[in-house]
């Protein structure tokens, strides 16, 4: 996934829970390629709402399924594991052997890898941590799952051409995915 250091623009999103009972009250995006606008960096609705339809709304969903959950903020960085950190962009943290690694478990999916960056909980504290992480997070990978392409046909039928983005909006982003992994850090 090389990318070309003059060009692109990377922003950050900030998702809200709509609910004003939720726990879990605000996640951050961080690593979302933008375009500059009349010299201003913003996101794409489409961007934005693939986001919120992959990420924040399927989290904010799960966090109330949870019982005794006290985690209020989220942020989470978007990267290329097969990227070096020095390769990528922006900031993202460095990881290490204490942090938790949740790997998919759907082949299909194109999000490959969770890392939930370490509270430094040990004991009973750690074990509660690691199984609300995995229960949080988890289901992520199904939503990263995209439908195949359908065949080139040596004729043209509008009705199948649209019945891709019908089926799933963000097929074609879900196919070229920019990333495969995520890091999350619990606030």
């Amino acid at each position: 996934m090389p990318r070309n250091k003059t060009q692109n623009i990377y922003l950050s999103a900030t998702y809200e829970s709509s609910r004003p009972d939720s726990i879990l009250k605000q996640m951050q995006i961080i690593g979302i390629p933008g375009k500059n606008q009349n010299g201003q960096y913003v996101l794409s609705d489409l961007m934005y709402r693939f986001f919120d339809d992959t990420i924040a709304r399927p989290i904010f969903a799960q966090s109330r399924q949870i019982p005794n959950l006290d985690w209020e903020k989220l942020k989470i960085w978007l990267f290329a594991t097969d990227e070096d950190d020095d390769s990528v962009e922006y900031q993202i943290p460095e990881l290490d052997n204490r942090d938790l690694k949740i790997e998919s478990n759907i082949r299909e999916s194109n999000l490959n890898c969770i890392y939930v960056l370490d509270d430094e909980l040990s004991g009973n504290e750690y074990r509660r941590w690691n199984k609300t992480a995995k229960t949080l997070f988890t289901p992520l990978f199904g939503k990263f799952v995209a439908a195949p392409e359908l065949p080139q046909l040596p004729f043209n039928l509008p009705f199948l051409e649209s019945l891709d983005s019908r089926l799933d909006p963000y097929a074609k982003m879900k196919r070229e995915l920019f990333f495969d992994g995520l890091i999350i850090q619990i606030d």
